[in-house]
């Protein structure tokens, strides 16, 4: 069974694949997903990472917090 985070504050510019390629380190990341306005496109700075277990997300959640 899988874990979804919420990840805030994040810069504009930031994109799917780079929140994988930092929340990798973790563990297995399944998807990520950076929310955007429907209209503009441009994002909401902020987004999910799915994890595969709750050991990666729970050790993502202590490192990046803050």
């Amino acid at each position: 069974m899988g874990a979804n985070i919420f990840v805030g504050n994040i810069a504009s510019s930031v994109d799917e694949k780079q929140l994988k390629d930092v929340f990798s380190q973790f563990g297995i990341v399944l998807s990520t997903k950076v929310m955007r306005d429907p209209e503009s496109g441009k994002s909401k700075q902020y987004g999910f990472v799915s994890f595969d277990n709750f050991e990666s997300s729970d050790a993502a959640i202590a490192q990046m917090n803050g």
